[in-house]
């Protein structure tokens, strides 16, 4: 396989006829530099979301600030690699998401182009995982690691430390694995922000240690700060863990704590268990004191559960529910699962003739009878 970073590099011709490349050098202002914060950012984009009524306006502003950059290549999507043509940060390649989104401003690789691509192949030739290339610091462990100390006993703010030690564990995930050595010094005294990054890290080279510290806390009294990990370990273990997912679910003092995203991850994961049954999840799915999109995603895991076909009543009751998607998620599951009780085929008569006759998607949800 030929390797290359993501898709390649554009022909010349398309790098210098591509409408949203300016070649351009405007030294009065230059936006892509070491002064592009965040807020910079977000403020430049939500000038420019404020004149997409005006052609003209909107056109100007663009070209403003994305004068001396060429597109060189692209990631897929809407992502696509610049090089810059002018200032603090000329001849360097950076990282850029056309959605344009006021939340996600472009990433500095802050390597000049010949880095960046030498780089690329260094990654390839010492074995190192290459995706989110330019995304991820380079370097080696042994440089990473002593960054890390550094970072971590300066005095600075919480949430910057945070984020600077989070970048270097996420740059660690390059390698195939790490050396113990580091395994014992991500370990001492971790902030518990990065537990789920360093669970999944540690498990590359020692599952044991990372499953001990992901005991610590799913069986402790703040399960909510590993959840999100719980179905990135290997599936094989996953029915161990079922029973104590089931206790957070449902006991109030360690749900009490959990955000929408935690119990979505929960659900999915005891999907994924084996020995998941529709009798532990129905009462989740019926409490009306649960936001509704969580009830919705308890419906769709009781759909792929064995026992389903003892619950064809309240089935029947969700998908005749006045919300639209909660009615249409108990529909799929119940095709999903193929119930073909007498309830569910009086119901499903009931919803293709009557209720959705005219909905086109809801039709094509009841063809399953």
């Amino acid at each position: 396989m030929e390797e290359r970073p993501y898709y390649g590099f554009y022909p010349l011709k398309k790098v210098f006829i591509n409408k949203k490349s300016s070649v351009r050098v405007d030294n009065e202002e230059i936006f892509f530099d070491d002064t592009l914060t965040p807020e910079k950012w977000r403020k430049a984009m939500e000038e420019l979301d404020t004149l997409r009524e005006d052609d003209s306006q909107y056109d100007a502003l663009f070209q403003k600030i994305f004068a001396n950059i060429i597109i060189i290549g692209t990631q897929g999507c809407t992502y696509d690699t610049i090089l810059i043509c002018a200032g603090p940060e000329y001849n360097k390649v950076v990282n850029i998401d056309w959605n344009l989104d006021e939340d996600r401003p472009p990433i500095f690789t802050h390597m000049t182009f010949e880095e960046w691509f030498l780089g690329f192949f260094k990654e390839v030739a010492s074995g190192n995982d290459l995706d989110h290339f330019g995304y991820l610091r380079l370097g080696t462990e042994e440089e990473l690691v002593k960054e890390y100390e550094q970072i971590g006993v300066l005095d600075r703010g919480k949430e910057e430390r945070i984020n600077k030690l989070r970048r270097i564990i996420s740059s660690l995930f390059r390698f195939p694995k790490i050396s113990n050595a580091t395994v014992d010094l991500l370990l001492k005294n971790p902030d518990k922000e990065l537990l789920t990054s360093l669970i999944d890290l540690i498990k590359k080279t020692d599952q044991a240690t990372a499953l001990s510290l992901f005991e610590k806390e799913f069986y402790g009294d703040t399960p909510e700060l590993v959840i999100s990990v719980c179905r990135l370990l290997p599936k094989e273990i996953f029915n161990k863990y079922y029973k104590r997912a089931l206790e957070i679910l449902h006991k109030p003092e360690l749900c009490q704590n959990l955000k929408e995203s935690h119990v979505t991850t929960l659900l999915y994961f005891i999907s994924d268990c084996e020995n998941k049954r529709a009798a532990d999840i129905v009462d989740y799915a019926k409490d009306e004191s649960k936001p509704l999109s969580l009830r919705k995603t308890a419906v769709y895991v009781m759909s792929h559960c064995p026992d389903i076909t003892d619950y064809e009543g309240e089935m029947v009751e969700w998908m005749s529910n006045d919300d639209y998607w909660f009615a249409l998620t108990a529909i799929q599951g119940a095709k999903k699962a193929n119930l073909k009780g007498e309830c569910i085929v009086k119901a499903y008569k009931w919803l293709k003739e009557e209720k959705y006759k005219e909905d086109s998607r809801m039709q094509n949800n009841l063809n399953w009878i």
